[in-house]
């Protein structure tokens, strides 16, 4: 019971007891020579006497079998018990057992997903389709006719912006800034410089969301490493180290506008020429050519 845990206050008086009665046996011969031989002769009866010995063996037997550890163990089949009956009181899972037991189940759900997401794609592709043979082929042709407009329109301003690109000098722009970089008027001067350059990214941006529904994404200046490691050219004309580094940006940055701008430009002629083919040789698109 001790080592148990269980009920510490029976344990060490069962221990007492015992103590006492061992105590008692060792020093039986002076105990009788010091008590009253009645007493004596009383429990000199009790001990030969087999009704006590009889019901002390009965309650040692009922407590034995109401002990805890044989009343839940079931001995003598305590191992087998113990692996087959749950036991009631149980700590939470833990994450890990968690993950583990509902694996499966997210598997099966992460595929059932996939499944979705494709047949629901095959679904918007099928319909697509659909509307598509629905159309008239006058409706179809007025529809590339548009198309082709349009097009022809957003190439020739795509042109423009990218013909300002690259014709934009950054160098002149920022020997025109104020010398004091703290003037209130540098924001003024920074962007009337810049504003060939930013209003060229800007209709970059507008084309190919007109044309595609797309927004590129152009304002990715090169990482600090790149401005310091290779040098743009002519900013050793430039001695404040601020105004060097600001000016190895603005000239990546032109750069990654100007290449953008040529991949816009090449998938907007490849449509457009594309386009002009399959109207050729209609009355549609033979009068929209010739505009």
């Amino acid at each position: 019971m001790i080592l148990h845990g269980e009920n510490y206050f029976v344990a060490i008086a069962a221990v007492a007891a015992g103590t006492v009665l061992f105590y008692g046996v060792y020093k039986w011969e002076w105990i009788k020579n010091h008590v009253h031989p009645k007493l004596v002769d009383s429990i000199g009866r009790i001990a030969t006497n087999a009704q006590w010995w009889v019901a002390l063996v009965m309650i040692a037997l009922i407590g034995v079998i109401f002990s805890p550890y044989f009343e839940r163990d079931r001995l003598p089949f305590a191992g087998q018990s113990a692996s087959s009956i749950p036991s009631i009181i149980r700590e939470p899972p833990s994450e890990d057992d968690v993950t583990r037991a509902t694996a499966p189940i997210r598997s099966e759900r992460d595929a059932a997903l996939s499944k979705l997401t494709n047949a629901t794609k095959e679904l918007n592709d099928l319909r697509q389709q659909n509307e598509a043979l629905k159309r008239s082929p006058e409706q179809q042709n007025a529809e590339k006719v548009a198309r082709y407009i349009k097009l022809k329109e957003l190439l020739k301003k795509a042109e423009e912006a990218r013909s300002i690109l690259l014709t934009f000098d950054i160098h002149s722009a920022m020997r025109t800034w104020p010398t004091n970089r703290e003037s209130q008027n540098q924001n003024r001067f920074y962007r009337e410089a810049l504003r060939p350059m930013l209003n060229s990214d800007q209709a970059i941006k507008d084309i190919s969301n007109n044309a595609y529904g797309k927004t590129l994404d152009l304002d990715k200046s090169p990482p600090e490493v790149v401005n310091l490691l290779f040098n743009a050219p002519g900013v050793e004309d430039f001695q404040d180290p601020a105004v060097r580094t600001e000016y190895r940006r603005l000239y990546f940055t032109n750069e990654n506008y100007k290449k953008e701008a040529d991949s816009l430009l090449s998938k907007l002629r490849l449509d457009f020429a594309s386009i002009s083919e399959a109207i050729a040789n209609t009355p549609a698109g033979d009068s929209a050519i010739k505009d």
